[in-house]
């Protein structure tokens, strides 16, 4: 009876065991797929606001705003993305929305007084998806509701800090995109008059060779 009273209580204690690391699991999951916004008081003398554990910088220039607003950002993963990357790349480690609140409303459309940098680190992660030269492969991306599509920013990459930096006087939702670049051809490739060119004249070389070795075979059967 004991026996059978300590394999019932160890059997209990597995299922219990097995539920905390279910729930567990899931709380994650959630908390990755909804990640809580961060937000922080901007006044109109500006200043640098760090977000996403630094990884996020928005450096806003004194006069930006006309007024105390709140700067928020969301993050974002591949499953809550607006859209999937461009063809033949890959979303980074950072997509983040950022916004402007008044009042706790959102302000859409919102247009800074100058222009504010946006600086977001990119990881070794980042690096290996995009290959090399990294200044050419990996890229800041904003999402254009109107067409529903990702487009390219312009942004100045520090290699040393690891970082990309771009200039702007809009809110949206901004992403790091790695896009490997394919082999390089050196700019010539052939035309298909050259190809066809190239065929005839091999098929003339058969020919050519072919009536030499008959003409051979002939010499010896003669002699």
């Amino acid at each position: 009876m004991k026996q059978g009273k300590g394999i019932r209580g160890r059997l209990v204690l597995s299922s219990l065991l097995t539920l905390v690391l279910v729930f567990t699991t899931l709380g994650l999951a959630v908390g990755l797929a909804f990640a809580e916004p961060e937000t922080q008081s901007a006044g109109t003398s500006g200043g640098v606001f760090s977000f996403s554990g630094g990884a996020v910088s928005i450096d806003v220039p004194n006069g930006a705003l006309t007024e105390t607003v709140d700067l928020r950002v969301t993050s974002h993963t591949v499953a809550t993305s607006p859209a999937p990357a461009p063809a033949g790349a890959t979303l980074g480690s950072q997509v983040f929305t950022l916004e402007v609140l008044k009042g706790g409303a959102v302000q859409s459309a919102y247009k800074f007084s100058r222009l504010v940098e946006i600086t977001v680190s990119y990881s070794a992660a980042d690096k290996s998806a995009a290959g090399t030269p990294i200044l050419n492969t990996l890229k800041l991306y904003v999402y254009d509701s109107v067409s529903g599509a990702w487009l390219e920013l312009g942004s100045i990459t520090d290699v040393v800090n690891e970082t990309l930096t771009t200039a702007q006087l809009g809110t949206g939702v901004f992403a790091l995109v790695a896009k490997p670049t394919l082999p390089s051809t050196g700019g010539w490739a052939p035309s298909s008059g050259m190809v066809m060119g190239v065929m005839l004249a091999g098929f003339l070389m058969m020919l050519t060779g072919s009536g030499y070795y008959v003409v051979r075979l002939r010499g010896r059967s003669r002699s």
